[in-house]
């Protein structure tokens, strides 16, 4: 019985010592200021909120030599391989052939069908 109290009350010793401390250890977060970040799935969603939070935060600055910050390219990511390079290739030059820093791989495919509904070919398409 006493060692059962004795190791909760240890426990709770822990914990409250975790929360006061906790300051100590949270992680400073990232510059992002000379960073070139690639967001895939942009134009909508999630990928638009990050997009629109990096650049409100003015912690990305994603093309320091131009007054430009953003480069907006419409490429469809689930075509071939050979679109997707020369996207990328596209971005870097335009930002001082800098290599991708981040990249968020947010783009997807959204099917608004039950599981009986779809068919062979939707479950193809979506592992592209």
């Amino acid at each position: 019985m006493w060692l059962i109290i004795g190791i909760t009350v240890l426990i709770l010793i822990v914990l409250v010592l975790a929360y006061l401390l906790r300051p100590i250890y949270r992680p400073t977060c990232l510059n992002l200021r000379d960073v070139h970040v690639v967001i895939t799935g942009g134009s909508s969603g999630i990928g638009k909120e990050l997009a629109k939070q990096l650049l409100n935060e003015h912690q990305a600055h994603l093309a320091p030599d131009n007054n430009e910050r953003l480069l907006c390219l419409s490429v469809d990511v689930s075509g071939t391989y050979s679109n997707i390079q020369k996207a990328i290739e596209q971005a870097c030059q335009y930002h001082g052939n800098r290599p991708v820093s981040i990249l968020i791989n947010n783009a997807g495919i959204f099917y608004a069908k039950t599981f009986d509904e779809t068919t062979p070919d939707d479950f193809e398409q979506m592992g592209k």
